[in-house]
């Protein structure tokens, strides 16, 4: 059986697009910061029907976005409102949450943003407005970042390994989706 992901947004699904070719990805569309646990859930539970236990496990990313939840919390209340609305067994489920966004996990590589930009980032910037940190970031070398250009190659080249020492909220997801997937488990 092979993997499936439901991700919130069209940044998430490129980027799976192009790191995990011929896994399906389908999109909850579900994105901005009031977006409610209960709305994410609804939309998974539908995803999952739809996959009729054809895929596992079945990743869920999401971001956190603006709320006041940790990553952590906001993960353990989706698989719990998956569970006790939906029946959805979370057995089935990775569930990752952004810290607080997509781009946090990007800036956690700092080779790659020193080695390819020659940006030196000397930070955590984990929980904080990633999106833009980056874009700032790259308007001092005269990039524009664009989620869906430049943000997908990106995270298409960032070291899984360093971005796991820097940033809490990818380690815990590699921890959990590392015997599943082929770009994690690459050869540092």
């Amino acid at each position: 059986m092979s993997a499936a992901f439901i991700v919130d947004g069209h940044t998430e699904k490129q980027i799976l697009q192009r790191l995990c070719q011929d896994t399906p990805i389908r999109m909850t569309n579900l994105n901005g910061k009031d977006v409610s646990i209960t709305a994410i859930a609804k939309a998974v539970s539908f995803f999952m029907k739809l996959f009729k236990d054809r895929y596992f496990p079945v990743f869920v990313i999401f971001d956190r976005e603006g709320s006041e939840q940790s990553s952590e919390g906001l993960e353990e209340l989706l698989k719990e409102e998956l569970i006790s609305q939906y029946c959805i067994d979370a057995k089935q489920l990775i569930v990752a949450c952004f810290d607080r966004m997509l781009e946090n996990w990007m800036l956690g590589d700092t080779i790659y943003f020193y080695e390819t930009y020659d940006i030196q980032i000397v930070e955590c910037h984990e929980g904080k407005n990633g999106k833009s940190i980056i874009r700032r970031l790259l308007a001092e070398k005269d990039v524009t970042y664009h989620e869906l250009t430049v943000g997908v190659e990106i995270f298409s080249h960032i070291d899984p390994h360093v971005v796991c020492k820097a940033n809490a909220s990818f380690n815990c997801f590699c921890n959990r989706a590392d015997p599943y997937c082929n770009w994690l488990r690459r050869v540092q």
